[in-house]
């Protein structure tokens, strides 16, 4: 038995949690434990743990397995040899024979190296060129000094420099898994990662480098310019788990945190301490839920940059932390002497210590940003966040943030009663132990339960509860349960949630819902119920999942009547579950928003030969003619294969297209995007532009497991402009969250790829350059036939997407990141936009990948395709969308509720409805007139192109030839 096995078999992980966190444990069911929160995500009832298997899971950040695994996570320590001495010295059990073990990890060890190597090389490097040092000393105030003690370091002039310097001591193979240098797309030949000209900033934990940040050395010359700055992808990593720069911050009681990377250099440097931390990047969710857990009772000072987004920051980190930290106060300065701490310190007319003595309390900051309306309730819809938070503060934080409220706000009493209304009581905790059970006297006696009171078993119900199925929804436990009346009758399953559990009120209330049930316990004789029916319940646990797509896992393809992952089909059981690898999952509790759920047929086997005469009737179907002159069925095909690998394709490129289909009416395109569909087992779907809502749209997308969704008679009105950030979130595959569980924001990350279709084109660049553009014609006989060929083989459509995902691997979806680079190339070498290069070349992609024979010249016509198509279309449309753009600016300077548009012969007359109220109020509080509206719109006007200067507000339009008579209004609401 080797020192891991042995390690593992005499530890309790129980105890050995509760050693680690001094954290007890709550009973959960039988030989089930449950900690309240979670010590590596710090989310609440998730985390559970298996004393017989010696096991744990949590259900929220997917941290799960043995002890050795646990310490990984806990401490930080990927490395196995390093993880085995970890678990000695916390268990006492001395090690036998793993003296070699550091041996089996050799990978690792030398990416070890390759970091401090590499950081070493580019430590030198600046130091050697002049010029960067003096850029650092003349933008930074940086010393050698400095650059020697923070191991800066500067990339050089040359794209193969840390390539060179590292060769020698390292085969090709371990330079490019490091991440540090990668093969040239177009040269093939090995390069470094990090461009020429940038600052390095190593991050490292502990003693050793782990990460990697380069920012832009000549951005002092380019302020309008695009700025370069990178960071080492987080698979590099030597620690993924490596969030911020100078981490080991938050190992002090007291800790100052920053924006970037230079401010924290700024502010360590003049003050000599190191307990000031870097976001160096956005505060991600993840980065986020590891600041509550390891700022727990600490001192925090938020030190964001003086602007809009600074103070955006601070507010929604002031929020997270309210609560958790022990203190937290905002440093603030004149913004005049720096908008970041950085340039505030070079300022030097204030100094780190300065800052910190005469901080802003947190709360005094935050309350400070609030309006006091006379209005009671316009007042407490300002504390809807101190809300949510105020029940979570213990009795002295409770004290301050009632004396700030009394002096901001003149009705600040009221407002105190309000909060504490709110503060609603908890769930007393219960510790795990056998004698807890015992101590409550729970029993079941002839259909009721009774506890002992007083020495006399006292009746506290008319019922006792069987508990059928534990459902873990969104990461939250609920039962479903049989209510069973004290003479033997049934009701209806009834479905607990974790709240109701624990809550008497609650519970109350959804027992008598269902009829004349009565329940008189106590908050602990509750508790003491559900731990009586767990000890004694042989229910099973089941994922439910409301939505396509697997909520716990990755690679999953739901739908109703199967699943696939991992090259299985795992199809639905007569019980109406779909068993995967011992997870249970309700296919007939999955919908889709608004459309029909989609099936695969099962019973027919996958050929070639079907594959091939199906997307040949796609061709003569979209193409129509004998002599081919488009391809517009290939492009089609292309998506189909694309969707399959769009969550790979998004993983690598951090996007994926939409697939745009237009024409006349009667064109073809609906019955072409309708019968792309059925490919994945739909029946029927097309949501309508007009009523696709912001909330809808990704509703529908969040809910789809990579699947399609369309939507139909897309316009280019009003509306468009309403959904267009929505549609760049789509095409960026991300989704705002709406609903929440134990008051955290659920994120619903968008899946699904989006099909578009109408009679006109998109007018704006911004959404063509996010699509793959399909212009139909009308139907002709051939394609008739070709179309009657595809209905009637309709149902089998779906076999053909079935087998692309059984034989989706590794091994394809790393040929296909290789053919995308070589069609990306290729089209951006003919001049096309890099982004609308990289749409094309997912779908060129995709085709190489399938089983159908390709033309010789569909290279060629995609290039000419995407030239003739997207560039002649911005040529035309610039003049547009500029003008749009700027209505759209008008409207909100003026603070218009309406922006009505109306065209007489060749003239556009403008007519401002502003929103009254507000503009009545800025009036009043200056003491200006209603006219100085009038002038700020012809300040405004005056300077875009076709303005005539007139009182009416003219606009010369006669050279916007895509206004016709269709278009007598334009309203912009």
């Amino acid at each position: 038995m080797n020192d891991f096995d042995a390690i593992k078999e005499q530890t309790d992980i129980v105890q050995f949690y509760q050693q680690v966190t001094g954290q007890d444990l709550n009973y959960a069911g039988t030989n089930v434990l449950r900690a309240e929160k979670c010590p590596i995500c710090g989310h609440k009832d998730c985390c559970t743990f298996y004393p017989i298997t010696k096991s744990y899971i949590c259900y929220s950040c997917r941290s799960a397995g043995n002890m050795f695994n646990f310490i990984e996570d806990y401490f930080n320590i990927p490395d196995p040899f390093q993880k085995l001495l970890k678990a000695s010295e916390l268990t006492g059990i001395k090690l036998t024979n793993s003296q070699e073990m550091q041996k089996t990890s050799p990978t690792y060890t030398i990416k070890k190296e390759i970091f401090t190597n590499a950081a070493a090389y580019y430590n030198s490097t600046l130091i050697k060129s002049k010029t960067a040092l003096h850029i650092l000393s003349e933008t930074r105030d940086y010393t050698i000094k400095t650059v020697e003690q923070f191991n800066l370091g500067y990339t050089g002039t040359s794209w193969t420099g840390l390539y060179d310097h590292l060769k020698n001591d390292y085969d090709d193979k371990q330079l490019t898994e490091s991440g540090l240098v990668k093969v040239d797309n177009k040269t093939k030949k090995i390069r470094d990662s990090f461009v020429p000209k940038m600052f390095i900033i190593p991050h490292y934990l502990g003693k050793q480098v782990c990460d990697f940040t380069c920012k832009d050395s000549l951005k002092h010359k380019k302020p309008k310019g695009k700025v370069i700055n990178q960071r080492l992808l987080v698979e590099k990593r030597l620690n993924k788990k490596i969030y911020f720069f100078n981490q080991d911050a938050l190992y002090n009681d007291k800790v100052i945190i920053t924006e970037g990377e230079h401010d924290a250099i700024q502010a360590m440097n003049r003050s000599g301490n190191r307990n000031i931390l870097a976001f160096a990047g956005n505060p991600s969710t993840e980065k986020l839920e590891y600041l509550k857990t390891v700022l727990k009772n600490k001192s925090v000072y938020l030190a964001f940059d003086q602007d809009d987004k600074g103070k955006t920051y601070t507010k929604n980190l002031f929020l997270l932390l309210w609560g958790i930290a022990a203190k937290i106060s905002v440093l603030t300065w004149d913004p005049k002497t720096g908008k970041d701490i950085d340039e505030c310190l070079r300022s030097e007319k204030i100094n780190i210590d300065d800052l910190i003595n005469n901080n802003t309390g947190g709360v005094t900051w935050y309350l400070s940003s609030l309006t006091d309306y006379e209005d009671i309730e316009k007042l407490l819809n300002e504390f809807d966040e101190i809300k949510k938070i105020y029940p979570n503060l213990n009795d002295e934080q409770k004290k301050m943030t009632d004396l700030a409220i009394k002096d901001h706000f003149k009705k600040g009493k009221t407002v105190i009663e309000f909060l504490s209304s709110q503060n609603k009581s908890k769930a007393t905790n219960i510790t795990s132990s056998s004698s807890f059970l015992d101590s409550l006297m729970v029993k079941a006696i002839d259909g009721i339960y009774k506890v002992t009171r007083a020495h006399h078993d006292q009746p506290i119900s008319n019922f006792v509860i069987k508990i059928n199925e534990r459902i873990l929804y969104e990461d939250e436990l609920h039962y479903s349960c049989d209510l069973i009346r004290d003479n033997g009758d049934k009701v209806k399953s009834v479905i607990f949630s974790a709240v109701e559990r624990c809550d008497v009120r609650k519970f109350r209330v959804k027992c008598q819902s269902v009829g004349d049930f009565h329940f008189s316990g106590r908050d602990t004789e509750l508790l003491g119920v559900w731990l009586f029916e767990q000890s004694r319940s042989k229910s099973k646990s089941i994922i439910l999942v409301k939505r396509y797509g697997n909520v716990q896992e990755k690679g999953f393809f739901l739908f109703e009547n199967c699943a696939i992952k991992d090259g299985k089909v795992y199809p639905q059981g007569e019980d109406g579950y779909i068993n995967i690898n011992n997870s249970n999952i309700r296919s007939d509790s999955v919908f889709v928003y608004g459309g029909s759920r989609p099936k695969l047929k099962l019973d027919k086997e996958y050929t070639s030969k079907f594959a091939q005469e199906t997307f040949k009737h796609i061709h003569l179907m979209l193409d129509g003619k004998e002599n081919i002159d488009t391809y517009a069925g290939y492009l089609i095909t292309g998506y189909i294969g694309a969707i399959i690998y769009s969550d790979d394709l998004f993983k690598r490129y951090g996007f994926f297209p939409f697939l745009f289909a237009y024409g006349p009416p009667s064109c073809g395109k609906t019955s072409a995007l309708s019968l792309l569909l059925s490919f994945f087992g739909f029946t029927t779907h097309a949501e309508d532009w007009s009523s696709a809502s912001i909330a809808g749209t990704q509703m529908f997308l969040s809910q789809l497991s990579s699947l399609p969704c369309w939507i139909d008679e897309f316009r280019n009105d009003r509306n468009f402009h309403t959904l267009m950030p929505t549609l760049k979130n789509i095409y960026n595959r991300v989704g705002a969250g709406k609903g929440s569980t134990n008051e955290k924001r659920v994120i619903r990350e968008i899946k699904g790829c989006l099909l578009l279709s109408g009679e006109d084109h998109p007018a704006d660049e911004g959404l063509l350059s996010r699509t793959i553009l399909l212009r139909f014609t009308p139907l002709n006989e051939t394609k008739n036939k070709a179309f009657e060929w595809l209905s009637n083989h309709q149902s089998e459509l779906s076999v053909i997407v079935r087998n692309f995902i059984l034989e989706k691997s590794e091994e394809k979806v790393n040929r296909l990141y290789k053919i995308v680079d070589t069609y990306f190339d290729l089209f951006k070498d003919n001049g096309i936009d890099p982004r609308i290069s990289a749409n094309y070349a997912f779908i060129a992609s995709s085709i190489q990948l399938m089983d159908v024979e390709i033309p010789d010249d569909l290279d060629m016509y995609l290039v000419n395709h995407i030239k003739n198509i997207h560039l002649s279309f911005q040529r035309t449309e610039n003049i547009v969308n500029r003008f749009i753009s700027e209505l759209i600016l008008v409207k909100k300077n003026l603070l218009a509720d309406v922006l009505l548009i109306d065209m007489h012969n060749d003239f556009f007359y403008l007519r401002v409805l502003p929103a009254f109220q507000q503009v009545s109020e800025l009036v009043r509080k200056r003491g200006e007139s209603l006219g100085f509206r009038r002038q700020m719109l012809y300040d405004y006007l005056k300077d875009l192109d076709g303005f005539l200067g007139s009182t009416k507000t003219y606009f010369n339009i006669s050279n916007m030839v895509f206004l016709n008579s269709k278009f007598q209004t334009y309203l912009l609401m």
